[in-house]
């Protein structure tokens, strides 16, 4: 049985000006229903360390309220009932560090979800918010074959793409065009399955190396903050 998701991603003013949250409330209502995702920086913190606990009193309410209104649930507190993550840091000091990018899903669909976190975000001064969902199971066959397009740009990989084209061809030189046609994609196939796989790991490796000397940072800036208190 199909879904149908109706996704929300929104960036909130940091005021405490409940409008923005009346014309979210206006769009949720033409659904009917349906199932809902709504996610983003919402500059409203459910979780704060340091921060005053009636800021933006007024967004805060209205915020709580649409959750009621349309059933929908935070995922992540729900999955961690007594545990704090936070998604943004101040440059105070002490800092104020808040959870304000979430995603709130319709209740009816949390038994699609299949994990949930919060990552170290090195590229912004948000932390990254991730949910996985199964909505329908989706079989594609082992021959199913996607390319990542970024690949194109990637001149390594452009080089052993040429360099293979070029040794398909030499080596089957008296085939049929359409029969060498058929050779070189299934060439390209491989050959692209291959380095993606080798590029992902090095990604990974990479990434791993950031978030490590990213948590190693966040952990000093919580000794030094707990330190001063």
């Amino acid at each position: 049985m199909r879904r149908v998701l109706n996704i929300f991603n929104i960036y909130a003013p940091n005021n405490d000006d409940i409008n923005f949250f009346k014309i979210l409330e206006t769009n949720l209502e033409t659904l009917n229903d349906q199932t809902l995702l709504v996610g983003g920086d919402f500059n409203h913190s459910l979780d704060t360390l340091n921060d005053r606990t009636n800021t933006n009193k007024q967004t805060s309410d209205k915020v709580n309220a649409l959750i009621e209104t349309f059933d929908l649930c935070d995922v992540f507190r729900l999955l961690n009932p007594e545990r704090k993550l936070f998604t943004w840091p101040s440059n105070t000091n002490p800092p104020i560090i808040c959870r304000l990018d979430y995603l709130l899903l319709s209740s009816s669909s949390l038994n699609c979800v299949t994990d949930y976190q919060i990552k170290t975000g090195y590229s912004s001064d948000h932390s990254i918010v991730v949910m996985k969902l199964n909505l329908i199971h989706n079989d594609k066959g082992q021959w199913y074959f996607k390319l990542n397009n970024s690949l194109l740009l990637d001149t390594v990989y452009q080089n052993k793409i040429e360099t293979s084209i070029l040794e398909i061809v030499w080596f089957n030189e008296q085939a049929n065009p359409n029969v060498l046609w058929e050779i070189i994609k299934g060439r390209i196939r491989d050959e692209t399955i291959k380095y993606a796989i080798f590029k992902k790991k090095i990604d990974l490796q990479y990434e791993h190396e950031i978030n490590s000397n990213i948590k190693d940072l966040e952990r000093e800036i919580e000794l030094n903050s707990t330190n001063n208190t």
